[in-house]
């Protein structure tokens, strides 16, 4: 379901929302993204196993709740493999990239672009975004860049649980679905398999990403976060900075913001003592510098 409120918060579509899907769902979704472009239209994607296989639909509803491109979605791919966590940018120019989870033998990336019309770009199968040295790829996320092209930030992972190695890449993507540039967030490894990072864009081409990882391996995990820009260039130190520096807490699962005015990066994570039998929440101002703000 979905609703649409105005500024004061009523709502403008039913009471109970306006139903975007009922075809059959697993008993998990496998997460699922939300945009709107610039004329106020909603674009999401989600999964569903309509046709027995969990795969990505992409749908665009306008604020009367009209669904402009049919009332079933798109359908982004025919494979029968799993595919999860559709991740959607709207791009410059209008057009909309989504990137998800292809559950192969190593893990894939699908990639589409689609026009404002709905029509896809680059054919009806979706462009595989892949590693020549059999790394996986998983967690994808996305933001835009410059001039219709975006970048995508996800895992790497190599082994086999609970032996993984786990490292953070970025890549651009060109209109035509070629890679501009690869670019290594975090290249020493150490990140739980399970940790999902969090990206945001710089509203300038680029993206920030943010997560935890125990380099150091003292089982204690600590909060760092890195700036792509939209060259591909970093804009803190290689393998990102770290935002706080309390050697005996783990910080869990930050959450980024940023302003664009002044470019500082505002992040929240979970702090815990090294049993985990204590909580907190902690923040951080990191500004273009690399300087902690908040001490």
């Amino acid at each position: 379901y979905m609703q649409y409120l105005d500024v004061h918060g009523n709502k403008m579509w039913p009471a109970k929302g306006l139903l975007i899907s009922a075809n059959p769902q697993n008993t998990s979704l496998v997460d699922h993204d939300l945009e709107v472009d610039s004329e106020g239209n909603a674009i999401a994607a989600f999964t569903d196993i309509r046709d027995g296989n969990l795969r990505p639909y992409i749908y665009k509803i306008s604020p009367t709740g009209q669904f402009l491109w049919g009332a079933n979605g798109l359908s982004l791919t025919t494979g029968t493999m799993f595919q999860a966590n559709p991740k959607i940018a709207v791009l410059d120019n209008g057009n909309i990239a989504v990137c998800w989870i292809v559950s192969q033998a190593p893990n894939k990336l699908g990639i589409h672009l689609i026009s404002s019309a709905g029509v896809k770009l680059w054919g009806a199968e979706p462009i595989l975004l892949q590693d020549g040295g059999g790394a996986g790829y998983n967690y994808p996320d996305i933001v835009p860049s410059d001039s219709g092209r975006f970048i995508v930030l996800h895992t790497t992972t190599t082994g086999n649980f609970p032996a993984q190695t786990v490292k953070l890449r970025a890549q651009k993507i060109s209109v035509t679905g070629s890679v501009v540039w690869t670019t290594p967030v975090q290249d020493l490894g150490r990140i739980a398999a399970f940790s999902v990072p969090k990206v945001i864009s710089d509203k300038s081409g680029g993206g920030i990403i943010a997560w935890h990882d125990d380099r150091d391996n003292n089982s204690i995990q600590v909060a760092y976060v890195q700036r792509v820009k939209r060259d591909g260039t970093l804009g803190f130190e290689a393998n990102g900075f770290e935002m706080a520096s309390v050697p005996a807490n783990n910080q869990f699962n930050p959450v980024i913001a940023f302003n664009p005015l002044t470019e500082d990066i505002y992040s929240f994570w979970l702090e815990t003592n090294s049993t985990q039998n204590q909580h907190g929440i902690t923040g951080q101002r990191v500004t273009p510098a690399g300087v902690r703000g908040f001490g």
